[in-house]
């Protein structure tokens, strides 16, 4: 074999292994441009979106398949427990002793009735406004859900709810209404459970029986009552409709706090009827002619109802308090009421046993905290359903306060640096300034010159009406309205009959401004609340620890304190005597139409006020009494409750009154005052602003500041002097005429103008004590 031929027999050298722990030939990379970056991208994309979409189907087919198991499939039906209803959380009232004194309840809670007892109108009614496809779902309607999320989605916001009847009786039933989603995928779950459970009969009875209606009624037959008066089964379709408009926001469609949007929605409800016909059209006619009549809230059922409707006013009106919390809150109202205090007062108003007597009202309030211990707005709840003592604050005017309104007058005078020795004339007849007519004495006495002490004794007008002009009607009506006159309105003219009783007012609110004067100058808020909790033991209000604001200085109120002890003693109130240190003021308004006594001692304050509720009209021939003025009939009131109300407590004498300021005082004291805003002014200062019903018809708004007096100037030397001349040596400056500086005061009449005067006279009340 040659050479040649053994070379081309050897086979092919085979190709070369890769030996562990050599090195490899370098790789070659591709070079990254744009586009391949942009390809990658676009397929880690398309894989990430592939993905989700698989986990997204596979988790609804899953859902879907669920939900449809469990609600087409007879699967065993587990209901939660029911929450508790309304009318176990009924709001409870105790007296200071701690004894329950009634419930915020009654009609304002929950009244279940059967099903045949809902009359057809309300079923028909609920249905077209809440629900008009209730007989046609499993207890989720798929169609409205659609339809409100268009809605939503075109409005941009939330326009349209989707929930069933079924699911709002779940959420009043089971879950509550918590905006969560949870809380919606659980109510749908459970309205289709209940589905299950109860035929369409029996939820909608069901709800029909637990759906809020407004003013704290819970199901139609309590709303029924509450608004008219009679059982659900004599609802008429008006009606009925009425109750279905105001289901969706019952605070806002309230038939009684906001009447035309509530009348728009039973229209609405109407027209609803009307298209989803089930109703006729000569249902729907006769429906829409006939508007129904809501009548007032009612009342709570207790042995104090005159308390207790105080005391709702006080947490719905004053305080804030919702419907929803008084009456459905469970809220413990711990008050202060004194239940013996209670009784004696409700005693002392019994001497009023003829049906044709006059009403009667009684508060008292503790002074040094402001509670009020007792309060009786009337004869007889039963008959009159109305608080006489409340006045404004129970939706009154009040009624004039006569001669009782005279110690904030004397108040002001002491603070003005006059003292009880201040003499005026008395004569029977006075007119000052600001008095359009004359002012006379009960029974057109004279009384020569008196004192303040002896003047307020015998509650002589025309010294008062003296004194007011002195010390002014706005800064008195200032001093009354921070003692707790709330009725005075500053920003309306005020006049000087002010001093004689024209301000109307109330028995919460005299008893309360008198109590500043038995506190020494301190004022307290009257409240009928001690403490509040809630349904957790939450403190909610806590009155216990009162802070007092002074609006009297401790000298002026025991001076006050120290004249009307003399009232009592020695003058018009002496049928209010009780045997231990006592101080109040007789009133009686003009004809005889409101007669007061208005009185304390060192621990209470009770006011008492005598008149006719219908209207303005003279007590004449009541018990013997020919003519009801304040130191007859109603200090016997003061002094039986008075007395059987201290009987324990020990007698206190009231302090020793202080000096007060004199004038000379008061004026220095102002002088620094205004030495002081002039060095703060760099001694620039401009006088205070004059309300325009403070100045004679066309006077400044300003005070006017005093013109400097002129010398003439000196007549050139002549011998025989000119006839100006003359004239200017005759008539020299000071004689000129000047206008006269216009008072500061409110009690100012006008002098005779151009102006009209007043387009009527001014009420004179014709005084009685």
């Amino acid at each position: 074999m040659s050479a040649t031929n053994a070379e081309v027999a050897l086979p092919s050298a085979a190709p070369a292994l890769p030996v562990p722990g050599l090195d490899r030939a370098p790789r070659r990379w591709r070079r990254l441009t744009p586009k391949r970056l942009v390809l990658g991208g676009i397929r880690a994309v398309l894989k990430l979106t592939l993905t989700t979409i698989i986990v997204v189907v596979v988790t609804l087919v899953a859902a879907v398949t669920a939900v449809a198991t469990y609600v087409f499939l007879p699967l065993p039906v587990n209901l939660p427990e029911e929450r508790p209803q309304p009318e176990a959380q009924a709001s409870t009232v105790y007296a200071l002793d701690g004894t329950p004194i009634g419930q915020f309840k009654g009609a304002e809670s929950q009244v279940s009735i059967s099903a045949k007892d809902i009359p057809d109108t309300v079923r028909r009614a609920v249905v077209a406004a809440e629900d008009h496809r209730f007989f046609h779902h499993r207890g989720v309607d798929w169609q409205a859900i659609v339809r409100a999320a268009h809605a939503d989605w075109r409005a941009g916001h939330p326009v349209q709810g989707a929930s069933t009847i079924t699911q709002q009786l779940i959420r009043n039933l089971y879950t509550g209404s918590e905006r969560t989603m949870v809380r919606k995928a659980r109510e749908a779950l459970l309205a289709v459970q209940a589905e299950r459970v109860y035929s369409k009969r029996e939820i909608l009875a069901r709800y029909l029986n637990t759906v809020y209606l407004g003013e704290s009624t819970f199901g139609v037959e309590a709303a029924s009552q509450s608004y008219f008066r009679k059982p659900a089964k004599d609802l008429t379709l008006s009606e009925a409709a009425l109750l279905a408009g105001v289901i969706p926001a019952p605070s806002i469609y309230s038939p009684r706090a906001n009447p035309e949007l509530a009348e728009r929605r039973r229209q609405l409800v109407l027209d609803l009827l009307a298209r989803y016909r089930m109703a006729t059209p000569d249902e729907v006619a006769r429906a829409r002619a006939e508007p129904p009549v809501v009548h007032p809230p009612p009342r709570p059922e207790t042995h104090y109802p005159f308390f207790l409707d105080y005391l709702r006013t006080y947490l719905l009106n004053v305080k804030g308090y919702t419907a929803q919390q008084v009456y459905g809150g469970a809220l413990r109202i711990e008050t202060t009421l004194d239940p013996h205090l209670e009784d004696a007062a409700l005693a002392s108003v019994a001497r009023l046993d003829n049906p044709k007597d006059p009403e009667a009202a009684v508060v008292a309030v503790e002074p040094q905290t402001g509670f009020v211990r007792a309060l009786v707005g009337g004869r007889n709840w039963d008959a009159s359903q109305v608080n006489l003592a409340l006045g404004r604050l129970g939706g009154g005017s009040g009624r004039q306060a006569g001669s009782s309104f005279k110690p904030f007058v004397l108040a002001k005078a002491f603070e003005s640096g006059f003292t009880p020795d201040k003499r005026y004339r008395g004569p029977s007849s006075v007119q000052p300034r600001g008095f359009d007519k004359p002012v006379h004495n009960y029974g057109g006495q004279s009384y020569g010159s008196v004192d303040l002490r002896t003047a307020t004794q015998k509650s002589i007008n025309t010294v008062f009406a003296q004194l007011i002009a002195d010390v002014g009607v706005k800064p008195t009506a200032e001093l009354a309205l921070r003692m707790g006159i709330k009725g005075i309105d500053l920003n309306h003219k005020l006049y000087g009959v002010l001093a004689i009783g024209t301000q109307e007012t109330s028995p919460l609110e005299m008893a309360s401004a008198y109590g500043v004067f038995a506190d020494h100058g301190l004022r307290v808020e009257p409240t009928p609340v001690l403490r509040i909790l809630d349904a957790k033991g939450t403190t909610v209000e806590d009155n216990r620890q009162p802070n007092g604001q002074r609006v009297l200085s401790e000298p002026v109120a025991d001076n006050v304190t120290a004249v009307l002890q003399g009232v009592i003693e020695k003058g018009t109130g002496r049928r209010a005597d009780i045997g231990r240190p006592a101080a109040g003021k007789t009133g009686t308004s003009e004809n005889w139409e409101n007669a007061w006594f208005v009185g304390y001692t060192p621990t209470l304050s009770t006011a008492v006020w005598m008149g006719y509720p219908q209207a303005n009209v003279g007590m004449a021939n009541v018990h013997g009494v020919d003519h009801v003025v304040g130191g007859s009939i109603p200090s016997m009131i003061w002094h039986d409750f008075m007395a059987e109300a201290v009987k324990d407590v020990p007698p206190l004498p009231f302090s020793e009154p202080g000096v007060l300021p004199s004038r000379a005082q008061l004026e220095a004291k102002a002088r620094i005052v205004a030495e002081q805003r002039l060095t703060e002014r760099a001694g620039f200062d401009l006088p205070p602003a004059r309300a325009a019903e403070d100045l004679p018809p066309g006077g400044p708004l300003w005070t006017p500041a005093p013109r400097p007096g002129a010398k003439a100037p000196p007549a050139p030397p002549s011998t025989q002097p000119t006839p100006s001349s003359t004239a200017a040596r005759a008539a020299p400056p000071s004689d000129r005429p000047e206008p006269s500086p216009s008072s500061s005061t409110t009690t100012t009449s006008p002098p005779p103008s151009s102006h009209p005067p007043p387009g009527r006279p001014l009420p004179i009340p014709i005084p009685g004590d």
